[in-house]
């Protein structure tokens, strides 16, 4: 009888042992993905990865706008009281100022537009003042960095850059730096990109609201760019030249961003998305309608819900399935989920 009771629990703890090997393994293999995000809550930046949260070092009243990992290394960005100059980014939870990474006083013009990082190299872009230029027309240049080397692209007396809607991005592909921008030649001003300090005109721009350029992404083997022009939204193949517009009209207010996962892309609108310029809608929550950001890894979908844009809390979806929920903030308080990004661990 003894031994039958020992042979009963043995094959017991045998069975239960497998079955927790199994749920681990079944778990590794379902949440093989580690998803961090970036917001504020109670007026604080901080970001979440898989869902527990840390706060970042000196982030009181600032509002991160992305994340990314770059060989294992955390970036955040993220902008202060104007959220059209990117003031600050961490690294691993070191916070750095732009101005004090790049030396510039306090009174001298500068908005960094766009930043990256890829194998350690931290780029970035933007307009910097010149307190000395040699004629009006060089008192604003609009610059590359490179490890905190400058890379002026274009000059002019304009604060702006003529950029009413403020759209300047960048990306790094095949170790080139490529950048949108605009120029005026022959007296016409067009908007296009800048292959290193090459441009490379796209559009006219005959209207400063519905003529834009979107933004640039990359890959190991794609490089794009968003569009519009007279209303209509497209995007290129700056590789190949194609150009290739959406099945259904996108409204003319809208200009989508472009995310890459392998060779498919994918526009992103609030409550939909185009995936190689076929349209899906997103499921939409009642209480967050607005998609806010979405990251795509191995055909899955990786989104940030919001409210709209005035802090008021959010949720993570993964594949429309909702994974996390930030609440509602009092009236006056910073809280708001920002932007995600995923990785395989």
């Amino acid at each position: 009888m003894k031994t039958f009771i020992l042979s009963f629990l043995f094959l017991v703890t045998f069975v239960v042992s497998c079955q927790h090997d199994g749920i681990d393994a079944l778990e590794s293999k379902v949440n093989p993905v580690d998803v961090y995000v970036a917001g504020i809550e109670n007026n604080k930046a901080c970001y979440w990865k898989n869902n527990q949260q840390t706060y970042l070092s000196s982030g009181d009243d600032i509002t991160p706008t992305d994340i990314f990992l770059d060989n294992n290394n955390i970036y955040i960005i993220g902008y202060g009281q104007n959220d059209y100059f990117k003031e600050y980014f961490w690294k691993n939870n070191i916070r750095y100022s732009f101005r004090q990474y790049l030396n510039v006083p306090s009174n001298v013009y500068l908005r960094i537009a766009d930043f990256t990082v890829v194998n350690n190299d931290i780029y970035f872009c933007g307009i910097i003042e010149n307190p000395s230029p040699a004629t009006p027309n060089e008192k604003y240049e609009y610059c590359y960095w490179k490890n905190g080397v400058k890379t002026i692209l274009n000059t002019t007396a304009d604060i702006t850059f003529g950029y009413i809607n403020n759209i300047i991005s960048m990306s790094i592909y095949n170790s080139q730096v490529y950048t949108t921008g605009r120029k005026i030649i022959n007296n016409v001003p067009y908007e296009g990109y800048y292959e290193g300090t090459t441009f490379h005109p796209i559009i006219t721009i005959e209207d400063e609201y519905y003529d834009s350029i979107g933004n640039l992404t990359s890959n190991a083997n794609n490089l794009y760019i968003a569009i519009r022009k007279n209303t209509v939204v497209y995007y290129r193949n700056l590789l190949t030249g194609v150009d290739t517009q959406p099945n259904q009209t996108i409204p003319s207010s809208l200009l989508p961003l472009i995310r890459l996962d392998g060779n498919d892309l994918y526009l992103l609108q609030y409550q939909s998305y185009f995936k190689n310029g076929n349209y899906y809608s997103i499921n939409i929550d009642p209480q967050f309608e607005l998609c806010y950001d979405m990251f795509i890894l191995d055909q899955n979908i990786y989104s940030v819900r919001a409210v709209d844009s005035q802090n008021r809390g959010g949720k993570i979806y993964i594949n429309n399935v909702e994974t996390f929920y930030l609440p509602h903030a009092p009236q006056g308080t910073k809280q708001i989920l920002k932007a995600i990004f995923a990785v395989q661990n």
